[in-house]
């Protein structure tokens, strides 16, 4: 897409490195080597990823890249669950095919001298039953099927809420009078997708999600029609929105009342 190996170190300490309080530049000593806590940070992901190199790991399973066929979810999950300490790893797939494998860690201490624990998946794989584990650069067979609808990297359309009345407005926020707000849906710069509506950027701030001028975009998951954030299939509120309300959503489903996020195409 144009865009060079330091381009993605950047977003990714951008994404990832910036929430985590022990790599703040105020938890080192005025003497410390100047960024020695951005390189503190993926001295440490280099590291995990080196004892989980997902592709060798599927591959001594018999698990290898191809578009002849399918993979039983299940198989590629006991696989990598083998070496992650026998803990369980979610899969997010789009259409179908396997896009990307989440490890889970409890941290003891610091991220530059801490313990990484692995933890049990805090969420269900978003993958179908069988899924297209397909070699890079190539296309995900027609056939394919992810369950969630289709999907599009690119237009205009709802975001509506499963099993629920009304949808999302240009801030973010869910109400059921009324139009729905139209949302653009673009290819993120490093997989996945944005949206932006007519008030500005999408993300998810301070926990909930929102769409204003300020805002820098955030990195969304499509799995057909559903849009993920952070791994969550799912999201939630407090409450059913009544009469003028609006309400916020959140990714995961610690509140009240659960769904799915669908873009429909417009």
């Amino acid at each position: 897409m144009g865009k060079s190996d330091e381009d993605l170190w950047l977003h990714e300490f951008n994404k990832h490195g910036t929430c985590m309080s022990t790599v703040n530049p105020s938890c080192y000593a005025a003497t410390a080597e100047k960024y020695r806590y951005v390189g503190d940070f993926f001295n440490r992901v280099v590291e995990l990823q080196e004892q989980l190199p997902t592709y060798d790991i599927l591959a001594q399973a018999g698990i290898v890249p191809t578009t002849a066929k399918k993979y039983k979810t299940a198989d590629l999950e006991a696989a990598l669950s083998k070496h992650a300490n026998g803990k369980t790893v979610r899969l997010g797939c789009t259409d179908g095919a396997l896009q990307e494998v989440w490890y889970y860690f409890k941290l003891k201490g610091a991220v530059a001298t801490g313990s990484f624990v692995y933890e049990n998946s805090d969420s269900s794989s978003s993958c179908p039953d069988e899924l297209y584990y397909v070699p890079k650069g190539q296309a995900t067979p027609s056939d394919s099927s992810s369950g969630g609808g289709t999907s599009t990297t690119s237009g205009k359309g709802y975001l509506k809420l499963s099993g629920q009345k009304g949808c999302i407005i240009s801030s973010g926020n869910w109400y059921t009078s009324g139009t729905c707000a139209t949302f653009q849906l673009a290819a993120a710069e490093y997989g996945g997708v944005t949206l932006t509506s007519s008030k500005g950027p999408c993300n998810v701030v301070s926990g909930v999600f929102s769409c204003k001028s300020g805002n820098t975009l955030g990195q969304f998951t499509q799995d057909g029609a559903n849009i993920l954030y952070g791994g969550q299939t799912q999201w939630s509120a407090d409450n059913v929105p009544s009469g003028q309300e609006q309400v916020t959503i959140a990714p995961g489903s610690a509140k009240s009342v659960t769904f799915k996020l669908q873009f429909e195409s417009i």
